[in-house]
């Protein structure tokens, strides 16, 4: 895919994600790259060439 920006977006996806499998999208870019669905309390991470910024991922599966 093709932004009007020039920028190129790429999407590769599954729809089986049967029970004890995380389902989750990552986002990359020139500065970094942006995951979402790691079973944490806020969802989302940031990772750049400085470090990586999110909470603590939820323990146990049965918790999550």
């Amino acid at each position: 895919m093709k932004f009007p920006s020039g920028t190129l977006a790429n999407i590769d996806l599954s729809s089986c994600a049967v029970y004890g499998n995380d389902q989750r999208v990552e986002v990359f870019g020139s500065y970094g790259m942006l995951c979402n669905g790691d079973q944490r309390q806020t969802g989302v991470r940031s990772l750049k060439g400085k470090g990586t910024n999110a909470v603590t991922i939820i323990i146990s599966f049965a918790s999550r």
